[in-house]
């Protein structure tokens, strides 16, 4: 990951930042004034800052209850929220699924009937044997080549 990926995800992308600008003349004085704001939270010392927070999992705890010492970064397994959506999206999506495999199997199924109903004609005609006309006429419109006649 590059320095400039590793920004934007952390911190925001770039374009957005502030930038100093003098009060009289409006002109651009430091383009890092919001840039250094910003990444000064993800170089952290991994000294724990906020030693006052309530209800903290027990994960992050020792066994007398105090911070392990370790800094945790970018967790948000917390923060993860089940959309109200889901259940109808997921019971679409199989439906879909099942709809498309459905439709597959019937497709194929009358490809091999199209297919043996040709074969069989075909045989016919190399046996010498009489066909009807909505026989010949089928093997027309079945016949790719026709087309490039």
């Amino acid at each position: 990951m590059s320095g400039h990926e590793f920004e934007r995800v952390f911190s925001g992308n770039p374009a957005f930042y502030k930038w100093g600008y003098d009060d009289a003349t409006g002109a651009l004085v430091d383009r890092t004034v919001d840039e250094l704001k910003r990444l000064g939270g993800i170089v952290s010392t991994g000294n724990n800052n906020f030693v006052e927070l309530q209800d903290v999992p027990s994960k992050y705890l020792d066994e007398e209850g105090r911070f392990k010492g370790t800094y945790v970064a970018a967790e948000v397994d917390n923060e993860l929220i089940e959309s109200p959506q889901i259940d109808f999206i997921q019971e679409r999506m199989l439906y879909g699924e099942v709809l498309t495999a459905a439709y597959n199997k019937e497709e194929q199924r009358r490809l091999r009937e199209y297919r043996a109903k040709y074969d069989m004609l075909i045989q016919a005609l190399n046996n010498g044997e009489e066909l009807s006309q909505e026989d010949y006429d089928w093997i027309n419109s079945a016949n790719p080549q026709k087309d490039e006649q």
